[in-house]
């Protein structure tokens, strides 16, 4: 059974997309620093209200997905409500995967790495010791994969431009990549693709 839980009763509930091999499958779309905030919500979610922040969680198959919105800007924000959503949604005991648009941890690029909130300890605070199986953002347009306090954290090359990974703003043309994600048996897998230019 699918589930929604959501900060406020403006935002809605999962769409569903039916295609082969997703039939009703859950998904959220979540806004990033570059969305307009009014816009993503008159598009994708008609009959809502704007929120200024998307903390949603909903439950597939067992597998908690809980989706956390770092704000509009460039440099994430440890919003105190996102904090403590989080903090409520991670009071379960069931498997639990981590969604959001800002990266967590330092890549190698100054610049990209001075857009990490300033109190992201917090947020480590309240994510480690529970069954978090994996934390999945994007943010800097880059693949890598980290652990942090034994939690998997996988970033993504965009569908836009990546940047090289150096101190100042470069741009460079490699293909986008895509990570098939399977999890079976409480244990998470991930594979990545390249997109051919």
């Amino acid at each position: 059974m699918l589930s929604a839980r959501n900060t406020s009763s403006e935002i809605p509930g999962p769409l569903f997309i039916s295609a082969e091999g997703l039939y009703e499958f859950p998904m959220y779309l979540l806004p990033g620093n570059h969305d307009d905030r009014n816009n993503f919500f008159k598009c994708l979610f008609p009959k809502s209200l704007p929120a200024p922040l998307m903390n949603v969680t909903f439950s597939h198959k067992g597998i908690q997905f809980i989706c956390l919105d770092w704000g509009p800007h460039s440099k994430a924000t440890a919003h105190l409500e996102m904090l403590d959503f989080l903090a409520r949604s991670l009071e379960t005991d069931a498997p639990s995967v981590i969604l959001m648009h800002h990266h967590l941890v330092t890549i190698g690029s100054r610049w990209l790495d001075d857009f990490i909130a300033d109190d992201i300890a917090r947020f480590w605070e309240i994510a480690t010791g529970h069954n978090v199986l994996g934390i999945f953002c994007g943010h800097v347009h880059t693949t890598y994969e980290r652990v942090v306090n034994d939690i998997p954290i996988f970033g993504l090359r965009s569908t836009a431009f990546p940047f090289v990974l150096q101190d100042e703003p470069l741009g460079c043309l490699l293909p986008p990549h895509y990570r098939l994600v399977t999890i079976q048996d409480g244990i998470l897998t991930t594979r990545i693709f390249e997109v051919p230019l």
